[in-house]
């Protein structure tokens, strides 16, 4: 039986599991063993936005730094591939 289309206007991490596009568990292991490669920051964010951040990420089961990070890093990598396309 086919699922359901993925719907294009969900972030990829979002839609990956309906595309079949899932991580193993060795895969995130592996990256655990590279967090020291990540520098800290500060950065100043609306309430309201760390509210939804913490909300959509408890429902992913991360933590909402974790969720900021890997939507950052969607969003940089869009961003690249647009800049190497025009």
């Amino acid at each position: 039986m086919v699922g359901p289309a993925p719907d294009r206007r969900r972030s990829g991490i979002a839609s990956a599991p309906e595309a079949g596009s899932t991580h193993t568990l060795a895969g995130v292991m592996e990256g655990l063993k590279k967090k020291e490669s990540l520098k800290p920051v500060t950065i100043r964010m609306r309430s309201d936005d760390i509210m939804t951040a913490r909300g959509l990420a408890t429902q992913k089961g991360i933590g909402y730094q974790t969720w900021i990070r890997l939507l950052l890093r969607e969003a940089l990598e869009r961003e690249a591939i647009k800049w190497r396309c025009s």
